[in-house]
C-alpha cells in the first residue's frame, strides 16, 4: 500500500511538471530566456576551450605525451592571433545574444559561433586528422565521426534524466516540435557539447589514431573500427563520471557548487564527490541543466 502511495504521488508530481513545461513552451518571453540561457553555456563553453587551447602555446613545461599541447606549441604568431579574434568574437556574440529574441535569430548567434569555433579547431588540429569543418549523416572525418559519436552517447545520459524528472522531451524550446525528434533533449545536449567537444580532444591524447583506428565506406562515412571504439568506450566510461562542467562560464560553476549544498538530500544519489569540487557525473550536469531551465518558468522557486 505504500508503494502505491508513492508511486500516486510521483505520477502526479510528474503530470504537473510535463503541464508546466507544456504551458512554457509556449509562452515566447520564457522561452527566449530558456534558449538564451542555454545557448550563452554552449558558446562560453567554446569560448573557454579555445581560449584555454591558446594558452598553451605560453606555457613553459612540456607535455610530451599530449599531442594537442605539442601542436599548441607549435603555432606561429599569426595563428595565435587568430584564435585570440575567435575569443573576442564569440565574446561580441554573446553580448548580442542577450537581447536577441525568436528562435531564427538566436540560432543564427549559435550558428555564427559554433562556425568559428569549428574553424578554429580546422586550424589547430594535426593536419592527418583532415578536419575542414564539421559534417555529419555521414560524418566524412575522424573527428567528425567521434564528435556524432559522442554526442550520441551524451544524449543517452540526458534522456534517462529527462524521463527521471518528468519532463516531456519531445516538447522543446530551442529545437522546435518536429514528428519523432526529442528536442527537449537537443535542447539540454547543447550546454553539454563543449565538454564532448574537450573530450573528442582527450582521444587524441590517448592514442585514437586516424590511420589506424577508422574505416570509411559510403553509406556510413568514416567510423571507428572494432579496436578504436575498444579505446573510444574505455574513456568513455571514465570521462562522463568526471564530466568538465568547469569549462562554461566561471559564473555558472559558482552557482553549481551552491546548488550543491542546497539539494544534497534531494539528490544524493546523483551527487558523487571527487577530489575536484568542479567535477561532476554527466547526469548531476543534466539534472542541473533541467533545473535551470525549469527555473525560468516555476515561479515558486
Amino acid at each position: 500500500m505504500v508503494w502505491v502511495i508513492i508511486l500516486y504521488w510521483i505520477l502526479n508530481k510528474n503530470i504537473l511538471i510535463s503541464n508546466d513545461q507544456h504551458e512554457a513552451s509556449n509562452k515566447p518571453d520564457i522561452v527566449d530566456k530558456v534558449c538564451r540561457w542555454l545557448l550563452d553555456q554552449k558558446i562560453s563553453g567554446h569560448q573557454n576551450l579555445i581560449k584555454g587551447l591558446s594558452s598553451m602555446n605560453n606555457e613553459d613545461e612540456e607535455i610530451p605525451e599530449s599531442l594537442i599541447f605539442t601542436t599548441m606549441k607549435k603555432l606561429n604568431d599569426s595563428e595565435i592571433q587568430y584564435l585570440k579574434k575567435a575569443v573576442n568574437d564569440i565574446k561580441k556574440i554573446r553580448e548580442d545574444l542577450k537581447s536577441a529574441t525568436g528562435r531564427e535569430q538566436l540560432m543564427g548567434y549559435e550558428g555564427a559561433a559554433a562556425h568559428i569555433w569549428f574553424d578554429a579547431l580546422a586550424r589547430i588540429l594535426p593536419k592527418e586528422w583532415k578536419f575542414k569543418g564539421r559534417n555529419r549523416r555521414p560524418p566524412k572525418d575522424p573527428i567528425n565521426a567521434l564528435m556524432s559519436l559522442t554526442y550520441t552517447m551524451a544524449m543517452g545520459d540526458v534522456h534517462r534524466t529527462v524521463h527521471e524528472r518528468g519532463l516531456d522531451p519531445c516538447i522543446g524550446f530551442l529545437h522546435a516540435l518536429l514528428p519523432g525528434r526529442e528536442s527537449l533533449v537537443l535542447d539540454i545536449l547543447e550546454p553539454l557539447r563543449c565538454s564532448a567537444d574537450a573530450f573528442v580532444l582527450h582521444l587524441i591524447d590517448c592514442g585514437i589514431d586516424p590511420k589506424k583506428h577508422f574505416t570509411y565506406s559510403t553509406e556510413y562515412g568514416c567510423r571507428l573500427n572494432k579496436e578504436g571504439r575498444k579505446i573510444y568506450f574505455s574513456e568513455w566510461s571514465e570521462f562522463r563520471l568526471e564530466w568538465p562542467y568547469h569549462i562554461i562560464d566561471e559564473s555558472y560553476v559558482s552557482l553549481m557548487v551552491s546548488d550543491d549544498d542546497e539539494e544534497e538530500e534531494e539528490e544524493e544519489e546523483y551527487d558523487q564527490e571527487f577530489d575536484d569540487p568542479k567535477i561532476k557525473d554527466l547526469k548531476k550536469c543534466c539534472w542541473w541543466i533541467i533545473k535551470n531551465m525549469i527555473s525560468f518558468w516555476d515561479v515558486k522557486k
